[in-house]
């Protein structure tokens, strides 16, 4: 009796080291917290948006320079990040991010750009994402900066003026924001173990002259050349189908280990690798809704909608002017339903 009373204490002792290591794990990503600016009241000020700048040349066919990655030009303006601007929620159930890829790491200064910017919607009760690229080369008015492309935005006044302009033009109600430089993604992929995608023979070989076309494996540095490949005959088009295309491997990779502490392992080494201004327990709460979920509908989108644009030039660089009341209509009922 004797043995198996010290049988039971160890058990019982293995148990509460494993409890214990379990809530310890749990409260350190429950009390990693995050200072990132919160939405503010919008002044009183009124102002009307621009729907179109008569300025810009449209052209026929595709310019050669599709491909370019233009800096912005701050014209010597000392920036710096601006506040969100609270907006009335559009649907309560519907959770609006806004995900921001920059071409450093995290840190925002005035050379800082938006390298990619995906807006993901989650509907808890209709249980989808819909997830919507915004293309970086359309023309859009920003606040207090005129015309630019949308991607200036986030370099005039980081994500609460991207921010505000995409909820400006398209009377959006975008409050929350994640962003991760380019280090960050590398490791994330490389977290997962990398990700195995469909490559064609032109994106196989940007990335690496030895790779084929098929079934390839990524690591992190491979998942982000592919992610930013602009230059293979389709420029912005293509790339941000295959920034959806990373994102979709990565999440069914997740799924596919379908257990609940590779799910929350994941998102606390994803939280150590991003900079946000939500809460940490609603990111908890949220990705493991959606991870856990099952059978989530996912769609995806891209702005502009096809049929509403068209290549136009700016001082001699090519840009895209966009039917910003048809793409709102579109937009909203591909968010929304209505």
């Amino acid at each position: 009796m004797k043995k198996v009373w010290i049988a039971v204490i160890c058990v019982i002792c293995v148990i509460a080291l494993v409890a214990g290591a379990g809530a310890a794990f749990v409260y350190s990503i429950l009390h990693r917290t995050y200072t990132e600016d919160k939405p503010v009241e919008k002044p009183d000020i009124v102002s009307a948006v621009p729907k179109e700048d008569e300025t810009l040349e449209l052209v026929d066919g595709t310019p050669d320079d599709i491909g370019e990655d233009y800096d912005v030009d701050l014209n010597g303006e000392d920036v710096e990040q601006a506040p969100i601007y609270e907006v009335v929620p559009i649907d309560e159930n519907v959770i609006n991010i806004l995900f921001i890829g920059q071409d450093t790491g995290l840190e925002w200064n005035q050379s800082t750009r938006s390298d990619s910017c995906i807006l993901v919607s989650y509907n808890r009760e209709k249980n989808s994402v819909k997830m919507v690229s915004i293309m970086r080369d359309t023309w859009t008015h920003i606040e207090g900066h005129g015309w630019n492309r949308i991607n200036a935005a986030y370099s005039f006044g980081g994500a609460g003026l991207l921010i505000n302009t995409l909820n400006d033009m398209f009377h959006l109600d975008i409050q929350n924001y994640v962003i991760t430089g380019f280090d960050e993604f590398k490791d994330c992929v490389d977290m997962l173990g990398g990700l195995d995608m469909e490559l064609t023979e032109k994106e196989a070989a940007y990335i690496d002259s030895s790779l084929k076309a098929g079934m390839t494996h990524l690591t992190g540095e491979m998942a982000l050349i592919h992610a930013r490949n602009r230059r293979t005959g389709d420029g912005d088009f293509g790339r941000v189908r295959r920034q959806r295309d990373i994102i979709l491997a990565a999440y069914n990779k997740l799924r596919a280990e379908g257990n609940a502490s590779t799910y929350l392992n994941f998102i606390n080494f994803a939280l150590g690798n991003i900079r946000t201004n939500m809460d940490t327990g609603e990111i908890i709460t949220l990705g493991m809704e959606v991870l856990q979920a099952d059978s989530l509908d996912i769609a995806y989108a891209r702005i502009p909608f096809d049929g509403t644009w068209s290549y136009a030039t700016k001082n001699g660089k090519a840009v895209l002017a966009i039917d910003y009341d048809e793409n709102e209509e579109k937009l909203k009922e591909f968010l929304y339903g209505e």
